[in-house]
């Protein structure tokens, strides 16, 4: 017999053993899916957890994590806001079809009922986004597709360029230290503030940053380059049991020749391999024209692609009315609807 419930915290136990046995099977299960991740997005505030299971024989088969955010205007829901990690239905492949109907159609009731302006549902990572398509159909008004980049780590050697970039960043005489401090955390923050308002890239709060270094698990790590003592560069992983997710990348502009993201990258997919990974998940980037995504394809990443499936229950002079500015104050971290169709 199978039944929904909404995930409270005392549920959590089961749904670790969940995500990590679907892991060995699955590279859709990322380290952002686990309940350390939601309590750090409550933390900050970014919205109130909606996540919903399905259980069989009272063990969870499927899962759709999700948060729900209330403004004046009303509520919204995404299925993991936050810069969007893939996060839609999270199941066995053979059960997929059924699994991920039953769930969409209970959060499509769930959204009707209680008058939501606007849902989004990512496909989760590394997934057929055609099969997804016909899966969202009933859940979705419209679909946006994005891209992402991977490495396969089985496959994965590093290049003369890569090596050459890490040979310099050690003859200059950078070191790397995995042990959190107060010091390294507020340089580590320092640089990425400066890193964000340098390239205009969406900052995530001090709060998240202290957060995930307070959480002592095998979840996350932190990565910071030292030369003469001073930190130059950080790097923070959230890992999965089989998929290390890139999480927040920073260095000083003037040291950045020096590669000590390179140096960090290596020793994190040195890791990586270590743990017995599968997959380096570089997240998505902008653009393919752009500085990040050439960095990223300089180490051999195959792109892949996903989709954010949204639901909207006003019509678009709503949303273009309100205007993209007012949509983004009212509703951060969520993706409510596609920008680029506003005043169209």
């Amino acid at each position: 017999m199978r039944k929904i419930e909404i995930l409270s915290k005392k549920f959590d136990s089961k749904l670790e053993m969940f995500l990590t046995d679907l892991s060995h099977y699955s590279t859709c299960v990322l380290g952002y899916h686990y309940p350390f991740y939601r309590d750090m997005l409550e933390h900050i505030g970014v919205g109130e957890p909606y996540s919903i299971g399905l259980f069989e024989d009272d063990e969870i088969v499927a899962y759709l994590p999700g948060f729900i955010k209330s403004s004046e205007l009303g509520k919204v829901y995404s299925s993991l806001p936050f810069f969007g990690p893939n996060a839609g239905v999270l199941c066995y492949e053979t059960n997929r079809v059924t699994y991920t109907n039953e769930i969409t159609s209970y959060i499509i009731d769930y959204l009707d009922t209680n008058h939501f302006i606007s849902a989004s549902i990512y496909s989760p990572f590394m997934i057929d986004t055609e099969q997804e398509d016909v899966l969202y159909k009933d859940f979705s008004t419209q679909s946006i597709e994005k891209f992402t980049s991977y490495l396969a780590l089985k496959d994965y050697a590093v290049s003369s360029k890569i090596n050459y970039d890490i040979r310099k960043a050690e003859k200059s005489g950078i070191t790397v230290n995995k042990q959190v401090t107060t010091e390294r955390l507020t340089a580590l923050f320092d640089i990425y503030q400066q890193n964000c308002r340098d390239f205009n890239i969406p900052l995530k709060p001090k709060e998240c940053v202290n957060y995930l270094a307070s959480y002592n698990s095998n979840n996350v790590s932190f990565y910071f380059a030292e030369l003469n003592g001073k930190v130059i560069g950080a790097l923070i992983m959230i890992w999965s049991e089989s998929v290390a997710s890139y999480y927040l990348p920073c260095s000083l502009n003037e040291h950045r020749t020096l590669q000590p993201n390179t140096l960090l990258i290596n020793k994190a997919i040195e890791e990586a391999k270590e743990r017995n990974l599968k997959i380096w998940n570089w997240e998505s980037s902008t653009e393919r024209e752009s500085g990040v995504y050439k960095f990223k394809k300089k180490w051999g990443s195959t792109d892949d692609t996903y989709k954010i499936y949204i639901k909207v229950n006003k019509d678009s002079a709503y949303f273009s009315k309100l205007g993209q500015a007012a949509i983004s104050n009212e509703f951060p971290n969520f993706y409510i609807y596609p920008f680029f169709k506003l005043n169209t």
